[in-house]
């Protein structure tokens, strides 16, 4: 499907039921619109999909414009992968390749990452208010336990797992069979037996052993300094007796 408009809209469909536009090709563009001065294609769905494509090896959907190349209003659902910031001669690496900066969120309430099931913050400005939350209890003592991991420098093994795209780089990090003896609750096990780090939930727990390491760091403090009252009385003691023998010994020698 293809459309072209230097004023209107290259691709216009309407459906109550079914899909606004809806384009396939086995080579080519699904569908595919062009517009000087409005959308290259737009699809209204009211049940349905507002624009479906499909293509096995072109481009299954296709528009471009003088300022928005694609306005969506609703959900998108796509069930490959997505590249942004790359030519179409590039293929994504994985499921989201941006190449280029990201900015998130609408205001400075709103920028948070999540993962799949919103349990855990990846990143970003995030909803924490204590109205939110329930069941809110101590994260248990951390510092022995952070103490005991091990971060290493490697590189990945590319040439033998290509399907994961690793870099080729020297890289760091941890290695997830020795955090799962240590901290299991960092570490999930895929379908095929390989493990994964929730590297997320370090920052947080070693805030924990820092705060660990702040409340022995006072304790020492406080210890030296009633020592270094022991010590500064003992001086005053020792003070005194020295002049004591010597006013003793001064009146011997009269």
């Amino acid at each position: 499907m293809y459309g072209e408009s230097t004023s209107g809209l290259g691709v216009l469909g309407l459906s109550i039921n079914g899909h606004g536009v809806s384009g396939s090709s086995s080579s080519g563009d699904g569908v595919r619109g062009r517009s000087d001065s409005s959308y290259g294609v737009r699809g209204d769905g009211f049940i349905s999909y507002g624009v479906y494509a499909q293509s096995v090896l072109g481009i299954g959907l296709y528009a471009q414009g003088p300022t928005y190349a694609g306005h969506f209003e609703g959900k998108v659902h796509v069930t490959d992968r997505v590249s942004i910031g790359f030519s179409t001669a590039t293929p994504p690496l994985d499921n989201l390749h941006l190449y280029g900066n990201l900015r998130l969120g609408y205001n400075a309430g709103d920028s948070c990452i999540r993962n799949f099931d919103g349990s855990t913050i990846i990143a970003g400005t995030c909803p924490s208010d204590a109205r939110y939350k329930r069941d809110i209890r101590p994260v248990a003592p951390m510092l022995s336990r952070i103490s005991q991991l091990r971060p290493v420098n490697f590189y990945w093994r590319s040439e033998e797992f290509p399907d994961k795209n690793f870099g080729k780089e020297d890289s760091y990090g941890l290695i997830a069979q020795e955090v799962e003896q240590v901290l299991p609750e960092l570490v999930a096990t895929s379908e095929q037996g390989f493990k994964s780090v929730h590297y997320s939930k370090l920052p947080l727990l070693t805030l924990q052993a820092i705060k660990e390491l702040k409340s022995d760091n006072d304790a020492l403090q406080q210890q030296n300094a009633r020592q270094q009252q022991l010590l500064n009385a003992l001086q005053k003691r020792l003070t005194t007796v020295e002049r004591a023998l010597i006013r003793k010994t001064r009146k011997r020698i009269r």
